[in-house]
């Protein structure tokens, strides 16, 4: 059996790896729902607790202001759900982010004001 590549998860893990790396100690994240619903009851379940869908994968509190970063794989595109709710973020006053790899999450940090911790390693 062909195991299927999960490029946008692979690109998580290492994203993750890298913030717990990189980020400034006054720093804070976390994911979003990392794992997608597998049935419409569990999708449902999740927006009647309050997931918005459309979320993007990763949250970033620094100095009381926040970035949003949504993970995608270099062939991955936003749908029309993520982006409706990513201008809703930016209406609300929070930056958004859309990452191909972990030199694009750095750019958006360091954009972000952030001194990081850690450089990406080649």
């Amino acid at each position: 059996m062909t195991q299927r590549a999960h490029p946008e998860a692979d690109l998580q893990r290492a994203v993750v790896a890298y913030l717990n790396a990189a980020l400034p100690a006054d720093a804070w994240f976390t994911a979003i729902n990392p794992v997608p619903a597998k049935s419409k009851a569990v999708a449902g379940l999740s927006k009647a607790m309050g997931l918005v869908p459309g979320v993007p994968d990763l949250v970033i509190l620094w100095h009381g202001e926040t970035l949003w970063v949504e993970l995608k794989s270099r062939t991955g595109w936003t749908n029309a759900v993520q982006r409706a709710c990513m201008l809703a973020i930016a209406d609300a006053g929070a930056e958004i982010a859309v990452c191909r790899d972990i030199d694009e999450v750095a750019a958006a940090l360091e954009g972000f004001g952030m001194k990081l911790r850690a450089k990406v390693s080649a």
